[in-house]
């Protein structure tokens, strides 16, 4: 009897082992880690251009931020790319996203998963979701859903502090089969592009200049607030007659002083704005004193206009009474040169 039990009590150790190594087996099969269904759709980001935008875009660099909510939104549609009805086919809408401490990137709302028939899935992305207003209150990016005849759209009221970025993933990604070994979903990668012209701004004072003297105010004047995006074609637009507001630059602690040119660098902050302006104006107060506004010009190396995603340094001289702008093209992509001078 006592030899019967033990070959029982060995049968069933020998079958624990084999369970254990068939499972062990299957979790190094391909199949998604413990927690992501195989069908789980799992985006991932990051910038089409060499920048670092500002802070409130919740992307550093190139890549997504770590634990950060809402950090982007996406629009899905099944089955076929809208053109003309933008109502149907909408698999999600507006599902926003957060990162986690890995910057790994989950969607907030259901559906989660590629379509159980194997349709396949068209996405388009923006950001960013949140931001902060002109009063400094948190606020939201206005989403619109679409119609029968009009696309999805995303609004923004801008300060001048938004990075507005978009991007779309059109290769039309359904369930992989997982019939054969070694065989990962396909997944949905959004390269973004800015939508803004940006300005940076560096202080050089000339030998006619006094010493110890810092700028208390930049500001541009006049720039369009109220941005929209169609969410489709990526393009980013501004009502002709839309309300404006003057864009002041954020000015960090130590970086007023007006130096030589020897000594000066850019100030870590900038201003975006509306892209394809020819010309924007600035104001500038700096000892107390305010400087009659001064034209920026657009440089010939974007055909005479701020382009979006361009990043922009002025140069501001002072020169006794006057502001001598100059300007290059620098980080958001390289581009050329231009100066000028303004009395």
């Amino acid at each position: 009897m006592n030899s019967l039990k033990a070959k029982v009590y060995h049968y069933c150790l020998l079958c624990c082992a084999l369970c254990f190594l068939v499972a062990c087996e299957k979790a190094n099969d391909g199949t998604p880690a413990q927690g992501v269904t195989e069908d789980e759709i799992i985006p991932s980001a990051s910038l089409g251009v060499s920048a670092t935008p500002a802070s409130r875009a919740a992307i550093d660099g190139a890549l997504i931020s770590a634990s950060t909510a809402n950090v982007l939104a996406i629009t899905a549609y099944q089955k076929a790319k809208p053109t003309s009805d933008y109502s149907t086919n909408v698999y999600f809408d507006n599902n926003t996203v957060n990162s986690d401490a890995g910057r790994a990137l989950s969607l907030n709302n259901e559906p989660k998963s590629y379509p159980a028939d194997g349709s396949v899935l068209y996405f388009y992305a923006y950001a960013p979701v949140e931001y902060t207003a002109s009063d400094g209150t948190a606020a939201t990016s206005t989403y619109t859903a679409g119609t029968a005849s009009t696309a999805p759209t995303v609004s923004w009221t801008i300060t001048g502090q938004e990075d507005i970025m978009a991007d779309s993933v059109l290769d039309g990604i359904s369930k992989t089969s997982r019939e054969s070994d070694g065989v990962t979903q396909s997944q949905p990668h959004f390269t973004f592009e800015h939508k803004l012209a940006r300005i940076q701004f560096k202080l050089v004072r000339s030998e006619y200049f006094s010493e110890g003297i810092s700028v208390s105010s930049i500001v541009l004047t006049g720039l369009k607030t109220a941005a929209k995006l169609d969410l489709i074609t990526g393009t980013l637009t501004f009502a002709e007659d839309g309300p404006t507001a003057d864009f002041s630059l954020p000015i960090p602690q130590g970086e007023a002083a007006i130096k030589t040119s020897a000594e000066a660098i850019a100030i870590d902050s900038s201003i975006m704005f509306e892209s394809g302006l020819s010309s924007v104006k600035v104001k500038v107060i700096a000892g107390g004193v305010e400087f009659d506004p001064v034209e920026l010009k657009a440089p010939s190396a974007t055909n005479g206009v701020f382009a979006a995603g361009y990043k922009y340094l002025f140069t501001l001289t002072f020169n006794g009474t006057q502001i001598i702008p100059s300007a290059s093209i620098v980080d958001w992509s390289d581009g050329g040169y231009t100066s000028g001078g303004i009395s």
